[in-house]
C-alpha cells in the first residue's frame, strides 16, 4: 500500500538518510518499504515532508480507482459505533461515510487516514488492497 521506495528513489536518497531525517530507524524504514509494518500518521507525515511529496503519493496506488475494499462498515460495527458517532469523532461527514460503506464513493487518502485514526486501526486494516482491481 505504501510507495516509499519509489518516492525515495525519485528523491535520490538512501534508506539511511531518509530514516535519519524522518526520525526513524533504518530497519523500521526497511520494514515499511517491504510491507512488514504499518506507519502511524505522524511517521507518514514526517516521511512525506522529507520526501517533499503529498501523503497521497505515499499511500495510494498508481491507479486511483483501485483503492481496494474499504472495510469501514465491518470495523465501525465491530467498534460499536454509529455512522453519526464515527462522523463526530473523525470529522468526516456522515453522508460520506454512508457512501463509502455502500460502495458509492472512493475515499481519498486523508479521509482514510482520519477514519483509521478515529477507529483506532491501521490503514491496512481499513483497506483490503488484495481486492483492488
Amino acid at each position: 500500500m505504501l510507495r516509499l521506495r519509489e518516492n525515495r528513489a525519485r528523491k535520490g536518497i538512501s534508506q539511511a538518510e531518509l530514516a535519519s531525517r524522518a526520525g526513524i530507524t533504518q530497519g523500521y524504514l526497511s520494514d515499511l518499504e517491504n510491507g512488514n509494518q504499518n506507519p502511524s500518521l505522524d511517521v507518514l507525515i514526517r516521511l512525506a515532508n522529507v520526501l517533499d511529496c503529498k501523503l497521497d503519493d505515499l499511500v495510494m496506488n498508481e491507479d486511483e480507482d483501485a483503492v481496494g475494499n474499504v472495510k469501514l462498515r465491518e470495523i465501525r460495527v465491530e467498534k460499536q459505533l454509529t455512522q453519526k458517532r464515527l462522523a463526530d469523532i473523525s470529522g468526516v461527514a456522515r453522508e460520506v461515510i454512508n457512501r463509502i460503506e455502500n460502495g458509492k464513493s472512493n475515499p481519498d487518502t486523508m479521509t482514510l487516514i482520519r477514519l483509521a485514526k478515529a477507529l483506532d486501526c491501521k490503514l491496512d486494516d481499513l483497506v483490503d488492497m488484495d481486492s483492488a482491481s
